[in-house]
């Protein structure tokens, strides 16, 4: 019985660690630290020139409020840019910035 606990402890400290390994910021090409969410979501956007926030939500599989509440966190660290659609007043469209595009380059190259 002792061994099955010793596992089972090994098993929690190994996933705990590699939770904290999948979860650690880094920086793609800019001095700009970014979570594996946030860079995956600039690649979305990058992949998808002009997409709006419900059709991320779909590329993402999130709901609407998770792409938009992660849309302005990379709208405050420069990296996503809002901007009224040409085709409706309602609608935004996202874009890259540059740090966006250096982010999105250098993501797609690793």
């Amino acid at each position: 019985m002792k061994d099955h606990s010793q596992i089972i402890e090994l098993i929690g400290r190994i996933i705990h660690k590699y939770n904290q390994w999948d979860n650690k910021k880094r920086t793609y090409g800019t001095d700009i630290p970014l979570t594996k969410a946030e860079i995956h979501t600039i690649a979305a956007v990058g992949d998808h020139p002009g997409i709006n926030i419900t059709t991320l939500a779909q590329v993402l599989g999130v709901t609407k409020g998770a792409a938009s509440q992660m849309i302005y966190r990379l709208v405050d660290k420069g990296t996503v840019e809002k901007k009224v659609s040409p085709d409706s007043d309602t609608e935004v469209v996202l874009s890259l910035t540059g740090d966006g595009q250096i982010n999105y380059q250098t993501h797609q190259a690793y």
